[in-house]
C-alpha cells in the first residue's frame, strides 16, 4: 500500500472549534498497489509535444542470444552479469535509458587525517639493517608452506641431522638381513649392472636412440612390403626383435 494524503474540506463550525482558519485539512489515505500506474514522457508524433503516457510493461532485452540447455535467458553467463536494455512494447520498443550511477559523497570529518601527513615519508630503510624484526617474517608468509625456499639455518640443520639419522637406519637394518636375504639383494643387483645400457654396449647390442632407428627401419620395411602385396608374416613384433638382435 502506498500512503498519500487528502486535502479534506473542513467546515466552518469545526474550523472555529479547532481554532484554525484552513479552508481544508491534510488527511491521510492508502491506495492499492493495483492502482499504481507508471507514466512515462513521451513525445507525440503528430503535435511533437511531450505527453505522459500509462506503460503497460516493460521488457527486458539482452543484448546477446545466449540461452541454457532449456531455453531460458539466464541472468548471468559463466559467472558474469549479461547486458540488457530496458524496453517498452506498447510504445514501439521504445528504449528506457539507464540511470547514470551516482558518484559517492564524501564527507570530511574532524578525525579524518590529512593527506599531506598520509603522504608525508615518516621512515626510510638503510641496507645497514633490516627494515624490520626477524621474528615478523614467520608473520607474513608461512613458516610451514612446502612452497618455502629460504629457511632459518636451525631448521636446515635439524633436516640435514634427520636425514643422516635416517641413512643410519637404514644402514642398521641391511646388518639385520637374513643370509637369504643378502643372496636376493646380490642377485637383483647382478641382474640390474647385466642388463643395464653400459653392459648392453659392451655386448654389442643396439640400445637408445640406435635401437630407435633401427626399428623405424624395419617398420618402414614392412610397410613397403604391404604395399607391394607381398607376405609381411616374416616381420611381427617377435621377428623385429629377433632381427635387431641378429643384426646387432
Amino acid at each position: 500500500m502506498y500512503s498519500f494524503q487528502w486535502e479534506l474540506y473542513v467546515p466552518e463550525w469545526l474550523r472555529k472549534h479547532d481554532g484554525v482558519t484552513s479552508p481544508t485539512r491534510p488527511y491521510p489515505a492508502a491506495i492499492p498497489v493495483s492502482d499504481v500506474r507508471l507514466v512515462v514522457s513521451v513525445v507525440d508524433k503528430r503535435t511533437q509535444k511531450p505527453k505522459d503516457v500509462i506503460v503497460e510493461g516493460i521488457e527486458r532485452r539482452f543484448l546477446d542470444d545466449r540461452k541454457s540447455r532449456d531455453g531460458k535467458e539466464p541472468k548471468y553467463w559463466r559467472g558474469k552479469e549479461r547486458e540488457f536494455i530496458r524496453v517498452v512494447p506498447s510504445l514501439g520498443n521504445l528504449e528506457i535509458p539507464k540511470p547514470e550511477p551516482a558518484e559517492p559523497e564524501e564527507e570530511d570529518f574532524d578525525s579524518d587525517t590529512l593527506r599531506i601527513t598520509v603522504e608525508e615519508p615518516t621512515w626510510i630503510p638503510t641496507l645497514l639493517s633490516p627494515p624490520f624484526p626477524e621474528g615478523v617474517i614467520n608473520e607474513l608468509r608461512n613458516k610451514y608452506s612446502k612452497f618455502r625456499t629460504q629457511h632459518d639455518y636451525e631448521y636446515i640443520a635439524k633436516k640435514e641431522q634427520e636425514a643422516i639419522e635416517e641413512d643410519s637406519k637404514l644402514e642398521s637394518i641391511k646388518e639385520m638381513r637374513t643370509p637369504l636375504k643378502e643372496l636376493q639383494a646380490k642377485i637383483r643387483k647382478e641382474t640390474k649392472q647385466k642388463y643395464s645400457s653400459a653392459a648392453r654396449k659392451e655386448r654389442g647390442e643396439l640400445v637408445g636412440s640406435e635401437l630407435l632407428s633401427r626399428i623405424g627401419e624395419l617398420m618402414l620395411q614392412r610397410k613397403e612390403l604391404a604395399k607391394d602385396g607381398k607376405k609381411i608374416g616374416g616381420l611381427g613384433v617377435g621377428n623385429i626383435a629377433k632381427r635387431i638382435k641378429d643384426t646387432s
